[in-house]
């Protein structure tokens, strides 16, 4: 299925169809998606598809990258940011399309979404402090990863604030 919003074309995937989890495009032809495998592209809408090969610059990081949560600045489609395991949690990202990437093993936390602002300035993640954890927490960076700022998020009186003690 495919869903178009703002000339964007996102390919959506449902996470237990052969182990493919996040998804996103740009145009109507270019699609990455990421599995529990690796990182895979298509330049023509989803007939063919190229595996996208992160290299590992770290020595925590080993194995296949199983991408967990895919996104890609809305506004220069060659820079794409992924949440994945290889066999540590690590934050990937690319400034060039995939063609180098940076791998960030997460340190005291568990990465588990991202996200661009619309100005394609600010990359967000949520995560909990360990994987079990019920902790949520968000981090900002300005500068593609190398650094990142906690922010604080308000408890929800939707939910119990034991939940959410470091929110």
């Amino acid at each position: 299925m495919k869903i178009g919003i703002r000339g964007l074309t996102a390919l959506v995937i449902l996470p237990v169809i052969l182990g493919v989890w996040p998804a996103i495009g740009q145009a109507a032809n270019t699609v990455y998606v990421g599995a529990s495998y690796g990182l895979y592209k298509s330049t023509d809408a989803g007939a063919t598809w190229t595996m996208v090969d992160i290299p590992l610059n770290n020595a925590l990081l080993k194995g296949p990258v199983a991408v967990t949560s895919l996104s890609m600045d809305p506004h220069d489609s060659s820079k794409i940011y992924c949440i994945g395991n290889a066999i540590a949690r690590a934050f990937f990202a690319t400034t060039d399309a995939g063609k180098t990437w940076s791998a960030t093993p997460f340190v005291a936390m568990y990465g588990r979404d991202v996200g661009v602002d619309f100005a394609g300035q600010v990359i967000y993640i949520t995560a909990t402090a360990s994987a079990g954890s019920g902790d949520n927490l968000l981090y900002k960076t300005t500068n593609a990863g190398a650094t990142w700022t906690r922010l604080k998020i308000p408890n929800s009186t939707n939910a119990p604030s034991s939940g959410y003690p470091n929110g």
